[in-house]
C-alpha cells in the first residue's frame, strides 16, 4: 500500500506548480487516482 500512497502523491505533486494547476489533463489524472483510492477503501472497510 505504500508504493500507492507515494504514486498517488507524485501524481498530486506532478499535477501543481507554484502557480496552480500544471494542466486540466493533470488534475483529472489526480482526481482519477483519488477516486479510485476512495472506491479501495470503501470496498475494504465493506470486507471488514
Amino acid at each position: 500500500m505504500q508504493i500507492y500512497y507515494r504514486r498517488v502523491t507524485s501524481q498530486i505533486q506532478a499535477a501543481f506548480s507554484p502557480n496552480g494547476p500544471v494542466s486540466d489533463e493533470a488534475l483529472e489524472r489526480v482526481r482519477t487516482m483519488l477516486g479510485i483510492h476512495y472506491l479501495i477503501l470503501s470496498v475494504f472497510m465493506f470486507v471488514l
